[in-house]
C-alpha cells in the first residue's frame, strides 16, 4: 500500500508540474502576441491580506491611498484559494499594506499549501517576531522578501519612517537562522530599491547582506505609480508616438485581489482605480477573462487609455512600469521581450525567465555557520557605519 500510495504521489507531481509547464509556455505566447482573451490562467495572483501598514515609506504611495483600511476575510480568501487551486498560480499574500499586521497571515500561508499552492510574502519586516517566524516556517511559506531600503541606520530610518533599523535587522537575522534550523525551506529574499537617497549606501548593502543565508540579494529598480515619485521622469518617454509605446504585459501575466474582495486589473493601481470583479460575488478564476478584464487589455493593446484614466486619476499614462527607467528596470514586470529565446531557453535548459534565484544548499549552511558565529560581530559593524 505504500509503495502504490507514493506512486501515486509521484503521479500528481508529475501531473502538477506538466500543468504549470503548459500554464507558463502559454503564457510566453499570450504576453508576446496579446490579445484580449488570455488562454493562460494567472501565473501569479496577488491578495491583499490588509491594505493597512504600520509605516510610511518615502518611496510608497501609501499615504496618499483613498481606500478604507480593510483586512480580508478568511472564510473569503479560502473561496479565492478554493477556486484558484486547478490553474496552480503563486499567491503572493500582499499588495498595498504590510500584510503580517493580518492577525490570521499564518493560516492563510496553511490554507494556500492545504490546497497545493506556493504562498509568497512581501514584508517590511518590522512585525516579524521569531514567535510569528516559526508560524510561517511551520505553516509552508515558499518565499518571503524582506524591504531593507538602506544599510546603515540614518538612510534605513529616512525611508522606512516609523521603523528602527536595528530591530528590523533582527528580525531578518532571527528569521534566517531559523529557516537554516529547518533546512531551509522557504525562499528569502532582501530588497533594496536604488533610488538618489539609498544609491550611496548600495555597495555595503551588497557587501554586508551577501554573507549571510540568504536566496537572493536583489536591487530593485524605483517605479513610480500615479507620478507619486518624482525622481522618475516619464516625459522624455511620453513624447513618443502613442503607438510607439510598449505593451505593458502586467495584464496577461497577474492581477489583484483587494482586501475587501473587489478585483484590480492592474497590480500596480493601489487606488484601485480601474476595478474588473468582486470575489465575494464571482468566481475569481471568472474575472481573469470577464468582460471588464478584456475590455482593460483591449485598451492597454490599442494605447487608448483614456477608455479607464479619469480625470486628475491616471493610471497606465502616469505609472513607469513600462519604461526603461533604470539600469534592472521592468526586468520582471516585462517579461518576456523574445517569445522565441524563452521557448529556446525553457527546452535548452528547462530553465524558465521567471523561476526564483535559489542559492546552492551547501552555500547556506556556510553563511548559516557564519551567521550563528559570528551575529553579533555582522551586527555591530552594520551598525558602525564604517
Amino acid at each position: 500500500m505504500k509503495v502504490k500510495n507514493n506512486k501515486i504521489n509521484e503521479a500528481a507531481k508529475i501531473g502538477t508540474e506538466a500543468v504549470k509547464n503548459y500554464n507558463y509556455l502559454n503564457f510566453l505566447y499570450n504576453a508576446t502576441h496579446p490579445q484580449a482573451f488570455c488562454s493562460n490562467p494567472p501565473h501569479q495572483v496577488y491578495i491583499e491580506a490588509t491594505n493597512v501598514c504600520n509605516l510610511r515609506c518615502s518611496h510608497c504611495p501609501q499615504s496618499t491611498m483613498r481606500r478604507r483600511p480593510q483586512y480580508l476575510d478568511i472564510k473569503l480568501f479560502k473561496k479565492i484559494i478554493a477556486e484558484l487551486a486547478p490553474a496552480k498560480p503563486f499567491i503572493d499574500l500582499y499588495l498595498q499594506g504590510e500584510s503580517l499586521l493580518h492577525p490570521k497571515i499564518a493560516e492563510m500561508v496553511k490554507i494556500s499549501r492545504d490546497y497545493g499552492l506556493l504562498p509568497r510574502i512581501t514584508t517590511n519586516t518590522t512585525l516579524l517576531k521569531k514567535d510569528l517566524s516559526k508560524k510561517l516556517i511551520a505553516a509552508g511559506l515558499n518565499k518571503i522578501e524582506f524591504s531593507m531600503s538602506g544599510a546603515t541606520k540614518k538612510t534605513y530610518e529616512s525611508i522606512h519612517r516609523g521603523a528602527t533599523f536595528e530591530k528590523t535587522l533582527n528580525n531578518v537575522l532571527d528569521f534566517l537562522e531559523l529557516n537554516a534550523a529547518a533546512g531551509f525551506p522557504v525562499h528569502t529574499r532582501s530588497v533594496f530599491v536604488e533610488e538618489k537617497k539609498t544609491r550611496g549606501d548600495k555597495a555595503r548593502y551588497l557587501k554586508l547582506f551577501s554573507q549571510l543565508p540568504l536566496d537572493d540579494v536583489y536591487i530593485s529598480p524605483l517605479i513610480s505609480m500615479f507620478n507619486w515619485n518624482k525622481e522618475i521622469n516619464l516625459n522624455p518617454f511620453k513624447r513618443l508616438p502613442r503607438e510607439k509605446w510598449p505593451v505593458c504585459k502586467v495584464a496577461w501575466r497577474q492581477f489583484g485581489v483587494n482586501a475587501d474582495g473587489t478585483v484590480r486589473a492592474c497590480i500596480f493601481d493601489y487606488d484601485s482605480r480601474y476595478l474588473i470583479g468582486d470575489a465575494k460575488k464571482e468566481n475569481v478564476l471568472d474575472i481573469w477573462n470577464g468582460e471588464k478584464m478584456r475590455g482593460f487589455r483591449q485598451t492597454v493593446i490599442d494605447r487608448k487609455y483614456e477608455k479607464f484614466d479619469k480625470p486628475g486619476l491616471p493610471l497606465c499614462t502616469a505609472c513607469s512600469q513600462i519604461w526603461p527607467t533604470g539600469d534592472k528596470s521592468n526586468d520582471s514586470t516585462q517579461f518576456p521581450k523574445d517569445f522565441v529565446s524563452e521557448i529556446e531557453n525553457f527546452f535548452r535548459a528547462n530553465q524558465p525567465g521567471l523561476k526564483a534565484k535559489y542559492a546552492a544548499k551547501a552555500e547556506k549552511i556556510k553563511k548559516a555557520a557564519f551567521l550563528k558565529k559570528h551575529r553579533t560581530e555582522w551586527l555591530k559593524r552594520i551598525l558602525s557605519n564604517k
